[in-house]
C-alpha cells in the first residue's frame, strides 16, 4: 500500500475509528472471558470498570492505530505526533475556560440524565474512575487524554488539515471524536472538548498542549470529589438511589452562572491571547 502524507481522508478516518472500536470490543470480550474464569477459579470477582483494565484496552486499543499511523503515512513519529513547546501563556485563560467549561457540562449532564437515566454499567464505570484514587486519576488525566490526542489531534486532524479547509477539517474531527464515545452522555461534551483543541492544535501544532488541557478537564470532576471536597448538589456530589444509579439533581442558579462566565471570559482572553503568541496556522506541517 502506497504511503501518504495527507492520510487519512475523512472516509479513511471512519475506517480506522471503525478499527479502533473492533479493538477495544474485542479486548474488552477477552477480558470479561478471563475475568469469569478468575472468579470460577479463585471466587474473587474483579470489576472490568477498575483503572487499570480500563487502561489496558486504552493501550490495546489505540498503540496498533499509532502505528499503523506510522507507516501509513511514512512519517518519523516526532514529525506525525509532535509533541513540542507551546506559549505556556495560553494556559492562564484556558485553565477558567475549561473549569466552566465542566461546570456548564455538568448541568447538561443533568438535563440529559433527567430525560434519559444513565445505564448502571455505564454510572459504574464513571464511578469508579472517579473514586478509584491516584490509579482513575492517572487513567482520566494521563492514558485517556494522551492516547486520544495523538490519534484524534496528531493523524486524524494533521491529516484532514492537509486535505481540507481549516473549518472543515476541525469540525469533522471534533465530530468523529465524540462519535467514537459511543455513548450519548459523551457527546456533546466530547464535540465541545474536541473542537478546542482541535483549534489549539491548528494555532499551536503541539499535541502537549492539548493533551494538558484535556487532562485538565477530564481530572476537574476528581479535583472537586478528592481534593477539594466540594459539596455542590447535581455537580461534585451525586446522589444514588438504592441500585446504584444516579439520581437527578441540578446546581445552583449562581453556580451554572458563575461557569457562564468563567467559559466566555477565558475564550475571550484566549482569543486575545492567541493572536499575540500563537498567531501561524499549522498547515502543511507534513509535507513542509
Amino acid at each position: 500500500m502506497e504511503r501518504d502524507r495527507q492520510y487519512p481522508s475523512i472516509g479513511q478516518a471512519i475506517l480506522l475509528l471503525g478499527g479502533l472500536l473492533f479493538f477495544q470490543l474485542a479486548v474488552g470480550v477477552i477480558e470479561g472471558v478471563a475475568l469469569a474464569a478468575v472468579a470460577m477459579a479463585t471466587g474473587y470477582e474483579i470489576s472490568p470498570s477498575e483503572p487499570f483494565l480500563v487502561t489496558l484496552t486504552l493501550l490495546a486499543a489505540y498503540v496498533p492505530i499509532v502505528f499503523w499511523g506510522v507507516w501509513r503515512t511514512g512519517l518519523p513519529f516526532r514529525r506525525l505526533f509532535p509533541f513540542t513547546r507551546f506559549p505556556v501563556v495560553l494556559l492562564l485563560p484556558l485553565l477558567p475556560a475549561i473549569v466552566g467549561y465542566g461546570i456548564l457540562c455538568s448541568e447538561a449532564d443533568n438535563l440529559l440524565l433527567s430525560l434519559v437515566p444513565m445505564p448502571k454499567f455505564i454510572y459504574e464505570l464513571f464511578r469508579s474512575l472517579h473514586t478509584g484514587g491516584v490509579a482513575g486519576l492517572a487513567v482520566i488525566a494521563l492514558a485517556a487524554p494522551f492516547a486520544e490526542e495523538m490519534v484524534f489531534r496528531g493523524l486524524i486532524l494533521g491529516g484532514f488539515l492537509e486535505r481540507y479547509r481549516v473549518w472543515k477539517a476541525l469540525l469533522v474531527s471534533a465530530a468523529l471524536f465524540a462519535v467514537v464515545h459511543v455513548n450519548p452522555y459523551q457527546f456533546f461534551t466530547a464535540f465541545g472538548l474536541g473542537l478546542l483543541m482541535a483549534w489549539l492544535f491548528w494555532r499551536t501544532g503541539s499535541l502537549w498542549l492539548c493533551a494538558i488541557v484535556h487532562g485538565l478537564h477530564n481530572s476537574q470532576g476528581w479535583v472537586a470529589e478528592n481534593v477539594l471536597r466540594l459539596d455542590v448538589p447535581g455537580y461534585a456530589s451525586r446522589a444514588e438511589t438504592a441500585a446504584g444509579t444516579a439520581v437527578t439533581q441540578f446546581q445552583p442558579l449562581w453556580f451554572d452562572l458563575l461557569g457562564v462566565a468563567m467559559l466566555v471570559g477565558g475564550l475571550v482572553v484566549l482569543g486575545l491571547v492567541a493572536r499575540r503568541w500563537a498567531p501561524t496556522c499549522r498547515r502543511s506541517a507534513r509535507l513542509g
